[in-house]
C-alpha cells in the first residue's frame, strides 16, 4: 500500500515527536503522539512480561486527553490476546463494545512488537469511543513506529540487566567473585 499524503504526514509527525527521547519519555511522547496526531482517545504501547508471557505491563498509557498510569493485566480475554493469535495485528474499526462491553470502547487496533531477533516482546495499540474510519492509516502508521518500540523495549531490558548486575555487589555481602 502507497500511503496517502495525509498517511504520511501523521507518520511524519509522530517520528519527529519521538526522535529524540529515549526510555520513558520515549513510550509517554510515543502514545500522546500517536492519540494527537491518529485522533484516538485511547493509545497504548508495553511489555510481555512473566514466565509465560501471559501478562502486559504498559510503558505509556494515554487515555482520553492524559497521561496515566501504567498498569499490568493478564491478556486471557482481552484484545491484546487477540493480537498474539491472529498473525500480529487485530483490527476492530467498530463494534468492540459488543465484543468486549468492560472496555466501552467502539473500536480497536493492536499490533505486535518484535525485538531485533524477530520474538514478540510488546504490544502497541489504540482504541477509541468512536469507529475508526481509516484504520488502513492507523495500522499503517503503527506498523511503522513499532520496529522504534521494540528496539526501546530492548534497550530498556539491557539497561535494568547491567542496572542489575551493577547492584550485586551491594545485594550480595559476601559475593563469590569480586
Amino acid at each position: 500500500m502507497v500511503p496517502d499524503p495525509h498517511a504520511r504526514r501523521v507518520l511524519q509527525t509522530v517520528i519527529e515527536e519521538t526522535a529524540a527521547p529515549v526510555g520513558d519519555a520515549f513510550f509517554r511522547s510515543l502514545v500522546s503522539s500517536l492519540a494527537f496526531t491518529l485522533g484516538v482517545g485511547f493509545a497504548f504501547v508495553g511489555e510481555l512480561i512473566g514466565e509465560k508471557r501471559n501478562r502486559l505491563r504498559t510503558h505509556a498509557l494515554w487515555l482520553n486527553g492524559g497521561l496515566a498510569e501504567n498498569i499490568e493485566y493478564d491478556l486471557a480475554g482481552t484484545p491484546c490476546e487477540n493480537v498474539l493469535s491472529h498473525n500480529g495485528i487485530w483490527n476492530i474499526p467498530q463494534g468492540m463494545k459488543d465484543r468486549f462491553p468492560p472496555l466501552g470502547v467502539e473500536s480497536y487496533l493492536g499490533l505486535r512488537v518484535t525485538g531485533v531477533s524477530g520474538n514478540v516482546i510488546g504490544l502497541i495499540g489504540v482504541m477509541d469511543n468512536e469507529p475508526m474510519t481509516d484504520s488502513d492509516m492507523v495500522g499503517w502508521t503503527l506498523v511503522n513506529v513499532a520496529a522504534r518500540a521494540g528496539a526501546e523495549m530492548e534497550r530498556s531490558q539491557v539497561s535494568r540487566a547491567r542496572e542489575e548486575m551493577a547492584a550485586f555487589g551491594e545485594l550480595n555481602p559476601a559475593p563469590v567473585l569480586r
